[in-house]
């Protein structure tokens, strides 16, 4: 738990970035797209935060 938070608290411009681009694709893409493209950014903050090491 302690990763998650330093993760949020370090890297907030990205999880900001990744929701506006969330935002985005739900406003734009069609239906399908929408969702594989919304699964793949959740999954890359996913990744990135569980292998996030505090102060690199």
């Amino acid at each position: 738990m302690e990763q998650l938070i330093d993760f949020i608290q370090d890297r907030w411009l990205i999880i900001l970035i990744a929701f506006v681009g969330i935002f985005i694709i739900i406003k734009i893409a069609k239906s399908m797209i929408k969702w594989l493209f919304i699964i793949a950014i959740v999954a890359a903050l996913i990744i990135y935060g569980s292998n996030y090491i505090p102060g690199s």
